[in-house]
């Protein structure tokens, strides 16, 4: 296709997503070209559309509209609609060898391929060359045996999808004649009743009045029909799908529309179908649905996880292109997460889209394609895979809306804050440090928090956050929210793993200071003073100290003594009691009035002949207890000193 025939393909596309009329200088201003060159385009194709049952309407005053009845025959017909490849001899010869070897159930050999064709051999292999690139696209091989001769290789749902790619988009659904006989019997049905059930179910479940839930668009509906009758034809072929993939395909509701169209489909024929067959129709349905809204995305699970490839994806943009608005652009990250949904499905399917748009546009375009291309580098190491031309094409399409915001909202001076729900603060830093990196160009400062100071993160007035705990947590935050998953890489994981190591040292040096025979349970007492009296008489009975811890007690616990909101108290004593360090622990039945407090658990420490080292750590740790408010004890931890250790050390290792 040539510039002209190219301009002339992506008017009529204007034309046919428009679906009214659309004035000849709107398209003329999207294209970058003049509204008279519009115009002579539109007039010298008219004939040929005409021929092909394309109709173009033309209204004074309103513009140019392509009739609705029309816009699915363009769709099918694609680029062909403009030239004349598809009817050349090569082209017939191409798609002839790519039916027989979808169809084909033995080894063909290249002599029969020749004699059927009346052509010699090498032609024959050089015509072989392009079916191979074909087939490679969708993940195929063309796989040579010797003395037998060549077939298809591949998943069986990606020989699916290249069937349908080759029934519904290489040539006019209409024409038969361009079918050979044994691949036009892959989508032919016993009946005429059995086919009119499939379409009815299908127009059913996936195109309601209101658009929801499983709505996709006609043109996407004709290739479903497609794979069920597929389905139909090639029972008892195995699918090879992942437990991983069978996994997340049933939580999305792409799957749910599928069991019930299928399940439609055979409460009427009584036809059975495999749940192979639900996982291959649910991805395809997936795929399709190209237009989702956030609301419409029932699985969080695997949108949040979309949604983190994204934010990695557009911070990975900044980092090569410096561009910040993109990074606090909300909507574009929702749309790209909903976007890569779509990818996955397409992915796991073998479903190959046809080329959107061209190289051949202005500044615009190219930008957007300059951002896709950079995003499609980073998409493909987290996916392991390589994208299809196609794929660079859609992502450019989604960042076009965006260039011409670029330079119009700039932040400087930004405060970026990091925090994790399942890691501390000193280790979610170094895991987010690859993309923070990224940020610090246009951030004056980074700082990271544990999970309990969601109140400090509000207050702080920070312009970005990176973290895994849910955003309403956040309620009142100012800035923008970037969901990030904290993955580890394999050096992550080493330098994590040495960080538990360490602390689980630690932690075995300062569980010494509980003992069993000091966790008291079921205490009573309704003063402080009655408090302070229990704990001296029961720490005094277990040999733990002596009478003169009674009056230390009153004098620490008017100093020294921290409660926390929700009910924790911990108080060291002045002198040493005993020749060992130990850490009374209280529990009362019912609060204990305290000043402004209600103290339901108290600490007494003891610190004995501890190192300085050991008793620092220790009260740094309690204080942190102290000041999570979100720190509540579970039942069995009050009751029990196994789950209450448990809990204890559970708590240290991520504090």
């Amino acid at each position: 296709m040539n510039r002209m025939e190219r301009r002339r393909y992506l008017i009529l596309c204007q034309l046919a997503e428009a679906n009214r009329y659309i004035a000849s200088k709107d398209i003329a201003e999207k294209l970058h070209t003049t509204d008279r060159t519009v115009r002579k385009d539109l007039a010298a194709i008219h004939p040929r559309m005409e021929s092909l049952g394309i109709r173009i309407c033309k209204k004074v005053g309103l513009g140019y509209r392509m009739a609705p009845e029309s816009v699915e025959v363009f769709r099918r017909l694609g680029e062909t609609a403009l030239t004349q490849g598809g009817d050349s001899i090569q082209a017939q010869r191409f798609h002839y060898l790519v039916q027989r070897l979808l169809a084909a159930e033995e080894p063909l050999k290249s002599i029969d391929l020749a004699d059927a064709l009346f052509v010699s051999q090498t032609i024959v292999s050089g015509e072989l060359r392009q079916v191979r690139r074909h087939f490679a696209e969708f993940g195929l091989a063309v796989e040579n045996i010797p003395a037998h001769g060549i077939r298809l290789t591949g998943a069986e749902q990606h020989i699916r999808s290249c069937m349908i790619s080759e029934y519904a988009a290489a040539v006019p659904l209409q024409d038969g004649r361009r079918f050979i006989g044994p691949f036009q019997e892959l989508f032919s049905t016993p009946g005429e009743e059995l086919l009119n059930a499939v379409r009815a179910a299908a127009r059913s479940v996936l195109k309601s009045e209101d658009g929801k839930p499983y709505f996709i668009a006609e043109d996407h509906i004709q290739s479903i029909i497609l794979a069920i009758l597929l389905s139909l034809n090639r029972q008892g072929r195995e699918m090879p799908f992942t437990e991983r993939e069978i996994y997340e395909t049933r939580l999305t509701r792409s799957f749910q529309a599928a069991q019930k169209l299928l399940a439609t489909i055979s409460a009427e024929t009584g036809v059975c179908f495999s749940e192979a067959e639900e996982i291959y129709l649910g991805n395809l349905i997936l795929g399709y649905r190209t237009f989702l809204r956030f609301g419409e995305v029932s699985v969080k699970e695997n949108y949040y996880r979309a949604l983190n490839n994204a934010s990695e994806s557009i911070i990975q943009l900044y980092a090569r292109f410096g561009v910040r608005e993109l990074v606090y652009d909300r909507n574009l990250r929702e749309r790209l997460a909903l976007h890569l949904l779509s990818l996955e499905a397409r992915l796991v399917t073998g479903m190959i889209p046809e080329r959107i748009i061209t190289r051949e546009m202005g500044y615009s375009f190219v930008m957007a394609r300059e951002f896709a291309t950079c995003v499609g580098a980073h998409l493909e190491k987290i996916y392991d895979c390589t994208l299809h031309e196609s794929e660079i094409d859609r992502l450019a399409l989604l960042f076009l809306p965006n260039i011409p915001q670029i330079g119009r909202r700039e932040k400087r001076g930004c405060r970026i804050a990091v925090a994790s729900q399942t890691y501390p603060r000193d280790i979610a830093l170094p895991i987010a440090q690859r993309h923070i990196n990224s940020c610090e160009g246009m951030a004056g400062q980074v700082f990271a928090y544990e999970e309990y100071q969601t109140k400090a993160i509000v207050r702080s007035g920070c312009d970005l956050l990176l973290t895994d705990i849910p955003e309403s947590r956040f309620a009142g935050f100012s800035g923008d929210i970037l969901p990030y998953y904290f993955d580890l890489s394999e050096e992550d994981a080493r330098a994590v793993q040495g960080w538990y190591n360490g602390k689980d040292e630690i932690w075995r040096q300062l569980r010494a200071c509980f003992r069993q025979e000091l966790f008291f349970s079921q205490c009573e007492a309704s003063s402080r003073e009655e408090a302070l009296t229990l704990a001296e008489r029961l720490l005094e009975d277990s040999g733990a100290a002596d009478c003169s811890l009674y009056r230390d007690l009153f004098q620490a616990s008017c100093h020294r003594l921290t409660i926390s909101d929700n009910g924790i108290g911990f108080v060291k004593t002045a002198f040493i009691y005993g020749e060992q360090t130990f850490c009374g622990v209280f529990r009362f039945r019912e609060p204990v009035a305290w000043n402004a407090s209600q103290l339901k658990l108290l600490l007494i420490l003891s610190t004995g002949f501890t190192s300085p080292e050991d008793f620092l750590l220790f009260n740094g740790w309690l204080e942190t207890l102290l000041a999570d408010r979100n720190a509540q004890l579970p039942e069995a931890a009050l009751t029990d000193f196994g789950a209450f250790m448990a809990w204890l050390r559970d708590y240290f290792m991520k504090h």
